[in-house]
């Protein structure tokens, strides 16, 4: 059969205008490991930000330090997020395995460069070779988890030997992957994403992304819906504004350039936002 890590890629299809994943060794360009950014003290970390910010030197060095460590969490943990929420698979991507291209290629580009994957033991690839068994979901969450901490925490400690950022907020930029398999408000049946998004906060308990997520009741003519908020603010607020930038009438006001699960704006607001994102959303055509 043909790698077991090929079989994860379907998941990911929605994804492919802004992020593709290839097995297997990478092509041509230049290509870095977790490791790779950090070694000399951080060099690869400092060249990205410093070309970020040479790109618009309206941002702050903070912003510009959350966006490559955002940029970074989404080439290495959205995948797995998906394959998991997904398929309950994860590649096993040990030192040196997960890669992504440096540069500016749009979409962003990853590399797992493994054969081996994480799989339940219901699964009908178990017991083929490469394909490692676990007895539950609650397994694979902590692996991810752990994998997660162990492989960012040293590309933060890089990024804040040179920048001042809040590691809170910037923590909260990780969690903000695992918050999309919580309800959406979209979502007439939310039961299974309740349960998922449980089943993360428990593995995520007592370490780094151990936050606290805020789940928002929506009022509905058929009952109540539930949306999975934000840990922490983005600060996509404090992004410099494009010319020429238009701001929806319905978003007019001031909190429009906040996210609309932000915590830092008024619950009546995000409300409000949900609200009318839910009857927009029925109102499309199946």
């Amino acid at each position: 059969m043909t790698s077991p890590v090929n079989e994860l890629l379907s998941s990911l299809e929605d994804w492919r205008p802004w992020l593709q994943v290839e097995v297997g060794a990478p092509g041509t360009g230049e290509w870095a490991s977790p490791a790779d950014l950090i070694e000399n003290d951080g060099a690869l970390l400092g060249e990205l930000m410093d070309s970020a910010l040479a790109a618009d030197p309206r941002r702050s060095p903070q912003l510009v330090a959350r966006g490559v460590f955002a940029e970074i969490v989404m080439c290495l943990l959205a995948p797995q997020v998906l394959t998991l929420s997904r398929q309950r698979r994860l590649p096993i991507l040990d030192e040196g395995a997960a890669m992504l291209r440096i540069g500016t290629s749009e979409p962003a580009e990853v590399a797992w460069v493994t054969d081996r994957i994480w799989a339940l033991e219901t699964d009908h690839l178990a017991g083929e070779r490469d394909v490692i068994a676990v007895d539950s979901v609650e397994q694979l969450y902590e692996s991810l988890v752990g994998w997660a901490v162990a492989t960012l925490e040293p590309i933060l400690e890089s990024i804040k030997s040179r920048v001042r950022v809040g590691r809170i907020g910037m923590w909260g930029l990780v969690v903000d992957y695992f918050i999309q398999i919580g309800p959406q408000c979209e979502d007439r049946l939310q039961d299974d994403s309740v349960l998922e998004l449980a089943r993360f906060e428990e593995a995520a308990a007592g370490t780094q992304l151990g936050q606290r997520i805020p789940v928002l009741v929506i009022p509905h003519p058929e009952g109540n819906r539930l949306q999975t908020g934000r840990a922490s603010c983005c600060l996509y607020y404090q992004e410099p504004a494009d010319a020429g930038e238009e701001i929806p009438a319905w978003l007019e006001g001031p909190w429009e350039r906040y996210c609309t699960t932000c915590p830092l704006i008024p619950s009546e607001e995000t409300v409000r936002r949900l609200v009318r994102h839910i009857d927009q959303h029925e109102k499309e055509p199946v």
